[in-house]
C-alpha cells in the first residue's frame, strides 16, 4: 500500500470536490424528453392460436 503526503491528499480532495461540483456535460436539456409514459395501447393481451385447446375451469 502506498502511503501519500498530507499534501497529496488535500490535492486529491479539492480535485474531487471541484469534479463534483462541476456540472456534467452531457446532461439532457429537457429532462421529460426521457420520461416515458405507459401506454395502454402498447400492452398485447395475451392471445391463444387456433391450435390451443380451450382452457376448461
Amino acid at each position: 500500500m502506498k502511503t501519500i503526503t498530507e499534501e497529496q491528499l488535500q490535492a486529491f480532495i479539492l480535485k474531487a470536490r471541484e469534479k463534483k461540483n462541476r456540472p456534467e456535460a452531457t446532461a439532457v436539456p429537457d429532462p421529460l424528453s426521457q420520461l416515458v409514459v405507459d401506454d395502454p395501447a402498447s400492452r398485447g393481451s395475451k392471445r391463444r392460436t387456433q391450435d390451443e385447446p380451450p382452457v376448461s375451469p
